[in-house]
């Protein structure tokens, strides 16, 4: 338990930190390896109080999880399901979603790995499938009117989100290799609300 630090106690509520400590120790150990206990001493409270609020180490998953993947569902199809341009939507989904990321820091980390280990686990809790064809077929009628290049609905998908994500899941590589601050990382993340979309569609 020497790498995790005990977190600070802060105007968040219990529950809160319950979840954000939970975060962190399944990003770093994985959900089967991660043990309440562990949870507990990041949290800052015993494990009594863990089970209070959430019962169980599965539980906790299942609702940290849960609600990561239906929030990140709500930023894509507020995104896409409007009736706007193409690059209103791109916009709009790269605001919200490095915003919902800057209020929820260790998630990234989280998804992308649960995704690795567990992902019928992790894609159970939400159906992409009916703003996945609203997207493509966006995309098809654009493509056949001659408005965009061609381009797979996987690759837009992927430039859309990795472009987005990967600031925050290399966080530490940027602090240590470019000695960037935490001020001076979110002044970037504010850049790549215009950036990133910019460079989709200078593509398209």
């Amino acid at each position: 338990m020497g790498h995790f630090k005990k977190m600070e106690e802060s105007a968040i509520g219990t529950e809160e930190r319950i979840k954000t400590a939970a975060t962190m120790v399944f990003t770093k150990k994985g959900f089967s390896e991660s043990k309440t206990r562990d949870i507990a001493k990041v949290a800052g409270i015993n494990v009594s109080t863990l089970h209070y609020y959430f019962r169980s180490k599965e539980n906790l998953f299942q609702i940290i999880a849960s609600e990561a993947m239906q929030e990140f569902a709500v930023i894509l199809n507020n995104s896409f399901i409007k009736e706007n341009t193409l690059e209103n939507k791109i916009r709009m989904f790269v605001n919200d979603f490095i915003d919902f990321f800057k209020a929820n820091p260790y998630l990234p980390t989280f998804l992308m790995a649960e995704s690795e280990r567990n992902p019928d686990k992790i894609y159970s809790f939400v159906s992409f499938k009916e703003i996945n064809s609203i997207i493509k077929t966006h995309l098809d009628e654009l493509i056949d009117k001659g408005d965009i290049r061609p381009i797979s609905f996987s690759n837009f998908v992927l430039n859309l989100i990795a472009l987005t994500i990967y600031p925050f899941m290399s966080k530490q590589m940027l602090c240590q290799i470019n000695e960037m601050t935490d001020d001076e990382i979110s002044e970037m993340l504010e850049e790549r609300k215009t950036m990133v979309p910019d460079m989709i569609l200078s593509y398209l």
